[in-house]
C-alpha cells in the first residue's frame, strides 16, 4: 500500500512529518497484521509504546489517530490524540525541592520487575550471628553510648567505630583566599535498632518502630545541646546497594558543624513558596495528595505516605505527619505513633511486594538552631535503590525514573497491608 504525507503539520518539523509518517503507516499494518502489531510495535508490558504520546496540541491528527486512541494506546486520563508527537519521556518537577526528573515513559517497566527474586529476605537469616557485634552478648561495651529500657534492651545506641567525624575538639573556621576549612568535629553514632539480627523496620512491630523514631529523637536533643551542631542527619541504609555493611537492624545519626548546601536550599525555596502563597509547601503537597489520592499510599489519622510526583527512583515515598511541624525535635509522641504506623505499613508492603529491596531512609529536618521556621515540614524519604547516579544525573542534577508514580503507587496499594501492632 502505498502512502503518502504531505510534510509537517502547520508549524511542525521535519520530526513531526516523519511521526504523521509513522502513523500513517502503523494504522495501515494495523489493518492487515494486528495481532502482530499488537505484539511487538503497540505493546510492552501492557502499556502503549508507540502511538500514546500524540496528546492534545490544538490541530486534527492524520486519519486513524483517534481510531488508535480508542484502541487504548492512550494511558487513562490523558488528553486526546491530535497532531503528531512522539513523546516518550515526562519532565517533572517536585515543587517543595525545585528538583526536576525525567519519567522516562519509553524505558518504563511495570513495577512487578522490580520484584528481587532469588535473594535472601531479611526474614530468613539467623536470629543470632556469632560475629555481629550488635547482637546481643557481644557488645562493645567501650563504644556504647547509652541502651534501653536496660539489661535487656530494646535499642542500644553506640558510637561508630570509624566515625566520619571527631567528638573531641573545638570548632575552628579558617578562610584562606579561596580555600574554606572547618574542623571536622561532630558526633557519629548508631542506633542499634532491635535485639534480633533477622528482623528490620518492615517486620517489627508499630511499637518498635516508635521506639527506634523516639529514641533518635531522644539522642538527637541531646546533641543540640552541642553548640557546634548545626544540623544532625539521621539515616538508615538497607542493602548493600544502599551502603548497608552491617546485616543486623540499624539507624545512623551523624551531627555536621555547618547546614548542608542542600538544605539549606531547601529551606530557601520552602521560604519562597510561603512569600509568594501564604501556605506550607509540604502541607499544599499533603493536602493535594490527600485530594486526589492517586500516589497515597497510606494513611492515619496523624500521618499520611504518598509516592512523589516527580519521584526520583521507583517507590520515591514520603511520609509526613499532618500536623505542620518544622522540626523532628518538636514531634510529639503522638504524632512519632502515628508516623510509625505508616512507615512500618509502606516498608512491609515494600519488603513483601519488591522482596526486600535495597533502601535509603532518611529524617528530613530543620537546623537545630532553626527550629521555629515556620516555612518547613518534617517528613520521612524512603527511596529504594534500582539504579545508579551516572554521568547525565551528576552532570545535570536530574535524575531519570523508569517506573510511573502513578502505578508504583497503585502496586503498593495491591500488596496486602500488615496488621495493626
Amino acid at each position: 500500500m502505498a502512502i503518502h504525507a504531505r510534510g509537517a503539520p502547520p508549524g511542525g518539523t521535519p520530526e513531526r512529518a516523519w511521526a504523521v509518517w509513522l502513523l500513517y503507516f502503523t494504522a495501515a499494518l494495523r489493518s492487515t497484521l494486528p495481532p502482530l502489531i499488537d505484539s511487538l510495535a503497540f505493546s510492552r508490558h501492557g502499556r502503549s509504546y508507540v502511538g500514546r504520546c500524540c496528546r492534545q496540541r490544538g490541530a486534527g491528527g492524520p486519519p486513524g489517530t483517534h481510531a488508535a486512541a480508542s484502541r487504548g494506546l492512550e494511558p487513562a486520563g490523558s488528553t486526546r490524540w491530535a497532531g503528531a508527537c512522539l513523546v516518550m519521556a515526562e519532565l517533572r518537577q517536585n515543587i517543595a525541592t525545585h528538583e526536576w526528573v525525567i519519567i522516562a515513559d519509553g524505558r518504563a517497566e511495570r513495577p512487578t520487575v522490580y520484584a528481587e527474586a532469588g535473594r535472601q529476605p531479611t526474614v530468613d537469616r539467623a536470629t543470632w550471628e556469632p560475629g555481629c557485634a550488635f547482637c546481643p552478648g557481644n557488645e562493645e561495651d567501650a563504644l556504647e553510648v547509652s541502651r534501653s529500657p536496660g539489661e535487656r534492651w530494646r535499642t542500644r545506641l553506640v558510637r561508630n567505630k570509624f566515625p566520619a567525624l571527631a567528638v573531641d575538639g573545638a570548632l575552628l573556621r579558617r578562610y584562606e583566599g579561596v580555600e574554606r576549612r572547618l574542623s571536622g568535629v561532630g558526633y557519629h553514632e548508631v542506633l542499634v535498632a532491635h535485639r534480633h539480627h533477622d528482623t528490620t523496620l518492615a517486620l517489627m512491630t508499630a511499637r518498635e518502630v516508635r521506639n527506634v523514631l523516639l529514641a533518635l529523637q531522644k539522642r538527637g536533643r541531646e546533641l543540640a545541646q552541642d553548640e557546634r551542631v548545626e544540623y544532625l542527619v539521621y539515616f538508615k541504609n538497607h542493602g548493600p546497594r544502599a551502603g548497608a555493611s552491617v546485616a543486623h537492624p540499624h539507624c545512623q545519626l551523624i551531627s555536621l558543624p555547618v547546614v548542608p548546601g542542600e538544605v539549606r536550599r531547601r529551606l530557601e525555596t520552602a521560604t519562597h513558596y510561603f512569600d509568594e502563597h501564604g501556605c506550607c509547601v509540604y502541607c499544599f503537597m499533603l493536602d493535594g495528595e490527600q485530594s486526589q489520592q492517586q500516589r497515597v499510599v497510606g494513611q492515619h489519622p496523624l500521618a499520611a505516605a504518598f509516592v512523589l510526583f516527580a519521584a526520583q527512583s521507583p517507590f520515591h515515598v514520603w511520609v509526613m505527619p499532618r500536623h505542620h511541624r518544622a522540626s523532628f525535635l518538636e514531634a510529639t509522641r503522638e504524632e512519632l505513633a502515628g508516623v510509625a504506623e505508616v512507615l512500618r505499613q509502606v516498608l512491609r508492603q515494600l519488603y513483601d511486594g519488591l522482596h526486600d529491596p535495597d533502601f535509603n531512609l532518611m529524617i528530613r529536618s530543620v537546623p537545630v538552631r532553626e527550629r521555629a521556621w515556620a516555612y518547613f515540614h518534617w517528613y520521612v524519604s524512603i527511596v529504594p535503590r534500582f539504579s545508579r547516579t551516572a554521568g547525565f544525573e551528576m552532570g545535570s542534577g536530574i535524575r531519570i525514573c523508569p517506573a510511573i508514580p502513578e502505578e508504583c503507587a497503585e502496586f503498593l496499594r495491591s500488596v496486602p497491608a500488615p496488621t495493626r501492632g
